[in-house]
Order: structure tokens, then C-alpha cells, then sequence
């Protein structure tokens, strides 16, 4: 399984780094849009994986929804580690690369403003888009490994068909 993680502040590399303690996932590559935070992550990761070749960087910004949808596209999931304010374009771009969403940094709704409704219209969105699922932390029992371990086997079946 390959996995993409937006955002390498504090929790986008943790992400990262227990992504890649499944034996499953082959590859992770940690994006940003900031190439300094995106080095130090680097950094910091590079020392503790047993294989750091399985980590690698890109910077892409998210407002380039073209840039970002290609990217997702070569990922079987996204992991979410975003500013509140990015995570709409996110949304938008794994809506068109059609593949599984892991929001690792959605409040809870009743945190949420009353002014949401074009973030909540996205998420609209990809739950109804083939193959786009939301996982939100803390709102299930399920951990995000787990689920994304099961998303994975549903996304290799579909794009294998």
C-alpha cells in the first residue's frame, strides 16, 4: 500500500513514520507546501526508519488541484494532517483522484462554525464520489491504520478491475 501524507508539521511525520511500521505499506511520501518544514520532517524521520528509502518527499501546494489530484492519484489513500484552512483544497483534490481520505485534523462538528458549509459541501461530495471515503480521528472506534489497511484492499480490488 502507498500512502500520502499532506502536511509534515508536528502530526503529518508521526503519521509518516507509524504508516510505514505496517509491513503492508511500501511507501509514503510526506507532501508539503512549506520545502524548509518539509526537509526538517525529513530530517527528523531519516534516523528512525529501518528503510528510508520508503519515505519519500514532494513539495506541492493544493490550490493547484491538477498537481494535487495527480499526486493523490499514485497513493491508495491520503492521510490528512492539514491547517483547517487547506483541507477543503484537499478534499477537493481527492475528490478527483478518486481515493480514500484520512482527516487526522477535522474538529468535531459541534467545534465548527456555522459558516462551514463549503468544507461540509466537499466532504458532501466525496462521500458520494466512487471510492472517496472520510475517516475522521477520534469519531470511531476503529483505529486509522486499521481502516486504511481495509480501504486499501477495496481500493487495489477496484483499480484492479
Amino acid at each position: 500500500m502507498q500512502i500520502l501524507v499532506l502536511g509534515s508539521g508536528l502530526m503529518g511525520p508521526a503519521a509518516a513514520y507509524n504508516a510505514l511500521a505496517d509491513p503492508r505499506v511500501t511507501q509514503v511520501t510526506l507532501a508539503d507546501k512549506d520545502p524548509a518544514q518539509l526537509d526538517a520532517a525529513r530530517a527528523r524521520l531519516t534516523s528512525l526508519l529501518l528503510n528510508p528509502a520508503q519515505l519519500e518527499t514532494v513539495v506541492i501546494d493544493l490550490a493547484d488541484l491538477h498537481a494535487a489530484a495527480n499526486l493523490i492519484a499514485r497513493h491508495d489513500a491520503v492521510v490528512a494532517a492539514l491547517p483547517g484552512a487547506v483541507i477543503p483544497l484537499g478534499v477537493r483534490a481527492a475528490v478527483a483522484a478518486r481515493t480514500p481520505w484520512v482527516d487526522l485534523s477535522w474538529p468535531p462538528q459541534e467545534e465548527l462554525p456555522r459558516g462551514r458549509s463549503v468544507a461540509s459541501r466537499l466532504y458532501a461530495v466525496a462521500a458520494r464520489a466512487r471510492g472517496v471515503q472520510k475517516y475522521q480521528a477520534g469519531h470511531t472506534e476503529d483505529d486509522p491504520l486499521a481502516w486504511l489497511r481495509r480501504q486499501g484492499d477495496g481500493v487495489a480490488r477496484s483499480r484492479a478491475a
